[in-house]
């Protein structure tokens, strides 16, 4: 870190951070873009709906870790808020991609 960077205030690094991961959001990724311009075949989704699901299923994992080594309130409750709406109840998260993936003629055992 330099002298500059070292003054930076915790306002001027948020919008820094967030202008460095604007740059290089997912959905600029090629393959999210032919997603959202309706150009993947059927059998690419159908391997990405498989593919993803990994994550999808692991996501609330990280989201715990993360939250139970938070020592700021106000953030591990915004973080709990983020883990149950992607686990509680019958329309959670890995369900929903499930169903996602069987709306691709991928059954579930095959995911």
């Amino acid at each position: 870190m330099t002298i500059a960077n070292a003054s930076l205030t915790s306002s001027t690094f948020e919008n820094n951070l967030l202008a460095a991961v604007m740059q290089h959001s997912m959905l600029k990724h090629p393959f999210y873009v032919a997603w959202s311009e309706g150009k993947l075949s059927r059998e690419v989704l159908q391997e990405y709906a498989k593919q993803y699901y990994a994550h999808v299923r692991a996501f609330p994992t990280y989201v715990s870790a993360v939250h139970s080594h938070c020592d700021d309130l106000e953030t591990r409750q915004m973080l709990l808020e983020n883990l149950i709406e992607e686990e509680q109840g019958a329309e959670n998260h890995p369900e929903l991609w499930l169903r996602f993936a069987e709306s691709l003629g991928v059954t579930r055992e095959e995911v």
